[in-house]
């Protein structure tokens, strides 16, 4: 409401203060209102960074118009310039008014003031000193219109002035070669009439055009540098979990070896408290019976029985060959047993190269494939092969029994059956790969890839 009536009054004011030589001569007031007409359709934003934007237009028109014109003439060039950038930009009404208001204020007080100037001073437009007018209606409109608002959108909208300024001042710098055009297109008109405000209209709308343009390509590389530095964040904080990840698997893959480890380590005790006890023990037994020629035949064969069951839980255990002589020799010994069982003896191809870190794994997991390839698949042929590629250890068990169905697999985890998904936990645990491929009637081929750290 405010603004409405501000708007209602400045108009008031500019008519009753018009006269009639105002709007004369008719071809500068319309040169004058195409001018405008054609800088507000020319108009465009610029936004930098969290600024507001910035329209980049020219004040050129207004302050000619400010001092060649009158306040009618002036205030109704303005408006035919905002009925323009209403049109195009579709603003609220209340912005409109707002807009209305401001340039009533300083287009009616300007000219009036000009007007002073020139009517106490006797100026003519062949005097420099009408020049030096329209520079300074020139930094009216542009102070005036800043400060007014600068007020409106402090009180309605809360915005700083320093903001303010920083979104006004690039648009000063960019029109100042205009303000210097304007005052020389002034003290020219004398001479050259309507042809120098042409010429000026030229110039002034092509300057437009080239600003808008490298504005234009400025804003774009701007915008363009802020995505390169959000992609530079965006890749360095991608790097540092890379980073991270990477640090969390090798801390992973420790720990699964040190529990390895410290699991090898309880079923070496075992195995030695087994050895050094219980087998004794029952070794002594046997010797007593054996001694004793009275003694029962059916418990010597018990007793042989559970010395027998107590080596194999031993091995099962901790296979002292394992360390003595190494992960080959251990499941030869393997494959000796399973000969001694099943009338057929696996065959075993074990590279020097790939024996290392991994060898007490290997040994546990090639024994659980040879036993199951043996109990559940029916084999009549097995095959073992560990071998070094590149940097990483590959086990292969094959065998040509009775396969296994996709379907079963899957589920033999809810059945109770963990064996394979066990095995395959502890190798993705070591930052492996564990590979099943089974299918009825074509035998079974599990493949066991493990990584040599350091290699």
């Amino acid at each position: 409401m405010v603004n409405l009536l501000i708007a209602a009054s400045t108009a008031s004011v500019a008519i009753l203060a018009s006269r009639a030589a105002d709007w004369q001569p008719v071809s500068l007031v319309l040169v004058l209102g195409a001018f405008n007409l054609a800088s507000e359709l020319m108009d465009f934003r610029i936004t930098r960074g969290e600024l507001q934007p910035w329209s980049v237009t020219s004040n050129a028109p207004l302050a000619l118009c400010i001092v060649l014109l009158g306040p009618g003439p002036s205030l109704a060039v303005g408006a035919l310039g905002l009925a323009a950038s209403a049109v195009k930009c579709r603003p609220r009404f209340s912005d409109v008014v707002a807009n209305y208001a401001s340039y009533g204020i300083f287009l009616t007080s300007g000219s009036l003031f000009c007007r002073w100037i020139i009517d106490s001073w006797g100026l003519s437009p062949s005097d420099s000193g009408i020049a030096l007018l329209v520079v300074a209606a020139y930094a009216w409109v542009f102070t005036a219109s800043f400060l007014i608002n600068g007020i409106y959108n402090r009180v309605g909208y809360g915005e700083s002035v320093r903001s303010q300024w920083q979104n006004e001042g690039p648009r000063l710098v960019a029109e100042s070669p205009t303000l210097l055009l304007a005052a020389g297109t002034a003290y020219a008109y004398e001479n050259l009439g309507v042809k120098a405000l042409g010429l000026l209209v030229v110039v002034q709308l092509m300057y437009q055009h080239f600003t808008r343009n490298l504005l234009l390509s400025q804003e774009r590389a701007f915008v363009l540098q802020q995505r390169n530095d959000e992609l530079a964040a965006l890749h360095s904080t991608l790097s540092k979990q890379a980073v991270r990840l990477s640090e969390l698997s090798e801390s992973r893959g420790r720990l699964v070896g040190q529990v390895l480890q410290a699991e090898e380590k309880e079923r070496r005790r075992l195995a030695e408290a087994l050895h050094d006890e219980a087998l004794q023990e029952m070794l002594s037994a046997r010797h007593g019976l054996d001694a004793d020629n009275g003694g029962n035949d059916r418990s010597r064969e018990s007793i042989a029985r559970a010395i027998d069951q107590l080596r194999g839980t031993i091995f099962d255990l901790h296979p002292a060959v394992l360390e003595h002589a190494g992960l080959s020799a251990a499941l030869h010994e393997v494959a000796d047993r399973q000969q001694e069982r099943t009338g057929f003896r696996p065959r075993i191809e074990v590279a020097p190269e790939a024996c290392g870190p991994h060898d007490a794994l290997l040994f546990v997991l090639g024994r659980e494939q040879l036993t199951n390839a043996v109990k559940h698949s029916r084999a009549t042929e097995i095959g073992l092969v560990i071998d070094r590629i590149d940097h990483k250890v590959v086990m292969e068990v094959h065998d040509n029994g009775l396969g296994m169905d996709p379907e079963r697999r899957r589920t033999a985890v809810e059945r109770g059956h963990i064996g394979l998904a066990s095995s395959a936990e502890r190798v993705e645990a070591l930052g492996g790969r564990f590979e099943v491929d089974s299918r009825p009637g074509h035998g079974t081929r599990v493949r066991t890839t493990l990584p040599v750290r350091g290699a």
